[in-house]
């Protein structure tokens, strides 16, 4: 079990050690690690920030990580990942421009096809 946070560095991507209270990568990635004391006395101000900045936050005590807090959207993501499926109809709809579609425009769009649908099916040999 690692005692320390330099050796949850490799466990924790974007996570970089330093004497400040907060603890941020360079570049601005996902996590900050704070102090529980700091966690505690300031927890209304962080919950925003991860929150606004979508990051997570680690708390440690004694130097040593002990929870995380992370947005609601980031918590979904990781417990029920999107299937690839979901992910490549998404990335396709996207390319063709059809993610812009309405409820409404699709409704139209299903029901324009399905007579073709069904005309197609009839014409084939049973």
């Amino acid at each position: 079990m690692p005692s320390k946070l330099s050796d949850y560095t490799l466990l924790l991507p974007g996570v970089v050690e330093s004497n400040s209270n907060f603890v941020e990568h360079p570049e601005g990635n996902d996590s900050i690690v704070v102090s529980a004391l700091r966690a505690r006395t300031g927890f209304g101000k962080l919950l925003r920030r991860v929150e606004d900045e979508h990051r997570s936050l680690v708390i440690e005590k004694r130097g040593t990580p002990k929870a995380v807090l992370l947005s609601i959207r980031d918590y979904v993501r990781l417990a029920a990942p999107e299937p690839e499926v979901l992910r490549v109809i998404g990335e396709e709809s996207k390319r063709k421009g059809t993610d812009q579609l309405s409820s409404r425009e699709i409704d139209q769009a299903i029901k324009a096809a399905r007579p073709k649908e069904k005309a197609r099916h009839a014409s084939r040999p049973s």
